[in-house]
């Protein structure tokens, strides 16, 4: 391996980014047998203000397909829904952040049938995830905030939190530190 690319490989420390969004205590899920004709969509993560789903409908007269959305405030570890199939269209955490999709239809979204609970892993806890791209004698780093199914979230509400800081190693030698920039 060559020194750049061990450099990139091991050097880089992301101090101080993990977000930690507290815990809520949300309601229990409904039992299936009060959800007749209901398909439960189990929830893995917390800290969600808001979750809004697509489904798919169809629309009357001509055939053709359509969507319809809800938004689900504070959906605890279960939601009962109609079966179909289902896209995350936008996530909302406690602490300002926002999950919008880059939602298409090609993506396969997920199928709730009735019998057949499925696990939605969505929400906190968020990590970050950083890549880095050589150019030249430069290395570009992205930063990026994300959920265990790798969903990308940013802050959108009042204040940002101060910008992720980084440091690069080479063995036990700092090479240079910085922060990320918004935008």
């Amino acid at each position: 391996m060559t020194g750049t690319r061990r450099l990139i490989a091991v050097a880089i420390a992301v101090a101080g980014c993990v977000v930690n969004v507290p815990r809520t205590a949300y309601s229990q899920p409904q039992a299936a047998t009060s959800q007749p004709g209901l398909c439960e969509l189990r929830i893995e993560g917390h800290s969600i203000v808001s979750l809004t789903l697509l489904s798919e409908s169809g629309l009357a007269g001509n055939g053709a397909q359509g969507f319809a959305g809800k938004k689900h405030m504070r959906p605890g570890n279960s939601l009962w829904l109609p079966p179909g199939r289902y896209w995350v269209e936008q996530v909302e955490l406690e602490g300002g952040y926002e999950s919008a999709s880059t939602y298409s239809r090609g993506d396969g979204g997920f199928e709730l049938a009735l019998g057949q609970p499925h696990q939605l892993v969505i929400g906190a806890p968020l990590s970050p995830q950083v890549s880095v791209t050589r150019h030249g004698k430069f290395l570009e780093m992205d930063y990026d905030l994300v959920d265990a199914a790798g969903r990308s979230y940013t802050w959108s509400s009042g204040r940002r939190p101060a910008p992720p800081e980084f440091t690069v190693y080479r063995n036990d030698e700092v090479l240079g530190s910085g922060s990320f920039e918004y935008g």
